[in-house]
């Protein structure tokens, strides 16, 4: 299975987790672009969906920085025909 790296940088606070928690948000219902991406770990899964609630219900400031550096591994799948999700490629984020 092929794996695709995705590599963001940027100084500590200038969004770089707010934008893996959209990205995630985004791709993890198949929608329009044919696969969802899922994330094996549920704790990092519940941490980035909170990331998101966070930014999206909160009029005042973003989250807080992470300031940490993390490794996160992503699944891309595919239906096969409503029944099942079908694994057909791994992004990893740095």
């Amino acid at each position: 299975m092929n794996n695709y790296n995705i590599i963001t940088l940027g100084p500590s606070g200038s969004g770089k987790t707010i934008f893996l928690a959209s990205l995630f948000k985004v791709f993890s219902i198949q929608g329009k672009f044919g696969f969802s991406l899922d994330v094996k770990d549920p704790n990092k899964r519940k941490f980035l969906n909170q990331i998101y609630a966070d930014l999206t219900q909160k009029e005042e400031e973003w989250p807080s920085g992470t300031r940490n550096i993390s490794e996160w591994s992503f699944t891309a799948y595919v239906n096969n025909s409503g029944t099942s999700k079908i694994p057909v490629f791994k992004v990893t984020y740095d």
